[in-house]
């Protein structure tokens, strides 16, 4: 017990001891072996399951994707059982079996240091017992037999460094017949699968090497970003930028003809000043010669932060960078009357901004068609009393919301600390208007598989209304459904695109 106990503390050790970053591969070939303890689960009525067993194997293995994978594992296990002989004598038993199982693998949780999975598989087997039931009803086994087996396990890969991973795993094994514990009897019916074979048990532990990779993931390692996220002063050369104008274009010429906002990426500010990078100016010159394509259309550029520093001077910096882009855009030859420059600080963040990607994508200059009506966020309401008010109107007059600043851990339906304040307000709304039936509705980007994300946006919109109802909300009144990636509002090609699409709606149904 001692000895567990210590595995367990130097696991947990390496586990938390590592940098908060997993890099994850969509693809990789790996080789991979470790240890086992078998047993017998379901065996012949004659024979009883003993605990002096062992086993070994090797495995190499392909992962398609992040979430899809096979193996091939050779693998060696001895069994023991007894049954009694003449005058109630306990006579042992040993099994020598080898085996090549063809497995396929689906990992639960890919983007995580610790990534459950689960398996199925199928195998050949070889085996011959030591001391096999001789009675006189059981026909002897003596010979070597050639069987197959069907496997079912569980597991979880602990990510400890970039290509050595540690596995732990459980199989449960069903024989194609009743011989491998030494009897053979045909009318027998056990296990899980209900059939004649026998079966046991492998609890594996074991340690794999990725010997070749992929590339990197986007579903992991989402938005393109991968080592450098933070806003860093440096110095670009203007010859080494490659600036895709037919981008600029069709971003405002999509804006112009639906309406809607759109972020420019890359429009980026020296690092804590409002001073433009000279890959900016590169986008927002060609960003200038459309927007002289439509000067009948005036334009508003809204600054944005994250949340690092106070309120205060967060409002006043993303004021100052949007008058910056404003100020460029008036050098570039675009009338400045058509132009309207606010800010709105950290108040609209479309990211969770505990994380660095997060932030980086909250750190954004976002442009609308100006109607007359700006959105500059109000200095003197927090974000929670601006979506108590959209939610107020919203039920009042039946309409669809997205409740901003709800967000959940990477590729998780967990809440994080902001969201549950954003929701509390939320419930505190819906608790003067108890009649009001609402279904919560959960989107996800593009990233990844169709089918998954579909089952991530329904255990999303879930966990939402489990938040609310453990807030005094009637589960009665509040239904969930999940579109995943089928209803986007933004282009998915982009960071702040797939940052919008990650959302949870409201609609009001009566």
């Amino acid at each position: 017990m001692k000895r567990i106990f210590t595995i367990m503390l130097l696991l947990t050790a390496l586990l938390f001891g590592q940098e908060d970053s997993v890099k994850v591969y969509k693809s990789g070939w790996y080789l991979g072996g470790g240890l086992s303890y078998p047993r017998y689960m379901t065996i012949s009525d004659k024979s009883i399951a003993a605990h002096q067993n062992f086993g070994a194997y090797l495995t190499l293995g392909y992962n398609i994707t992040e979430h899809f994978g096979f193996r091939l594992t050779p693998n060696y296990v001895l069994l023991q059982s007894f049954y009694y002989g003449p005058a109630n004598s306990e006579i042992d038993n040993f099994v020598n079996m080898g085996a090549l199982n063809l497995e396929a693998i689906y990992n639960i949780l890919p983007c995580e240091r610790v990534s459950p999975f689960v398996t199925v598989g199928y195998g050949i087997t070889y085996y011959k017992s030591s001391n096999p039931f001789m009675g006189d009803v059981r026909k002897p086994i003596n010979d070597a037999w050639v069987g197959y087996q069907a496997i079912l396990g569980v597991g979880a890969e602990f990510k400890f460094w970039n290509d050595i991973n540690l596995k732990a795993e459980f199989d449960y094994i069903t024989a194609s017949n009743n011989k491998i514990d030494g009897n053979d009897h045909v009318n027998e019916v056990k296990g899980l699968l209900q059939s004649n074979g026998d079966s046991y048990a492998n609890l594996k532990l074991g340690a794999v090497w990725y010997f070749s990779r992929g590339e990197r993931s986007k579903i992991c390692e989402p938005y393109g970003i991968r080592e450098i996220i933070r806003e860093v002063p440096v110095e670009v050369e203007v010859e080494k930028i490659i600036i895709d104008t037919v981008y600029v274009k069709d971003a405002i010429v999509g804006a112009v003809q639906q309406e809607r906002a759109f972020v420019l990426e890359n429009v980026r500010f020296k690092f804590d000043k409002d001073l433009l990078t000279e890959e900016a100016k590169i986008i927002l010159s060609n960003a200038a010669k459309v927007l002289n394509e439509y000067p009948e259309y005036k334009f508003e550029i809204l600054g944005h932060t994250d949340n690092i520093g106070s309120d205060e001077y967060n409002m006043k910096l993303s004021e100052r960078r949007a008058n910056a882009v404003r100020d460029y855009l008036i050098s570039q030859g675009v009338d400045a009357d058509r132009l309207y420059a606010a800010g709105c600080g950290e108040r609209k963040p479309v990211a969770d901004n505990s994380t660095e990607i997060g932030r980086a994508i909250n750190r954004r200059i976002e442009f609308s068609v100006y109607d007359g009506i700006s959105s500059k966020c109000p200095k003197d309401e927090t974000p929670e009393e601006i979506n108590s008010k959209k939610l107020e109107n919203a039920v009042k007059k039946g309409e669809q919301l997205i409740i901003e600043g709800v967000f959940f851990k990477f590729d998780s339906d967990q809440l994080t600390p902001d969201s549950e304040t954003i929701l509390d307000n939320v419930a505190e709304v819906l608790k003067e208007y108890p009649n009001a039936q609402i279904e919560i509705q959960g989107h996800t980007d593009s990233l990844g598989n169709a089918l998954y994300n579909e089952f991530l946006s329904q255990r999303r919109a879930e966990t939402v209304k489990k938040y609310l109802v453990s807030k005094g909300i009637p589960a009665d009144n509040l239904t969930t459904v999940g579109y995943g990636e089928s209803k986007p509002i933004e282009d998915n090609g982009t960071e702040y695109g797939r940052a919008v699409n990650r959302r949870i709606e409201f609609v009001i149904i009566k």
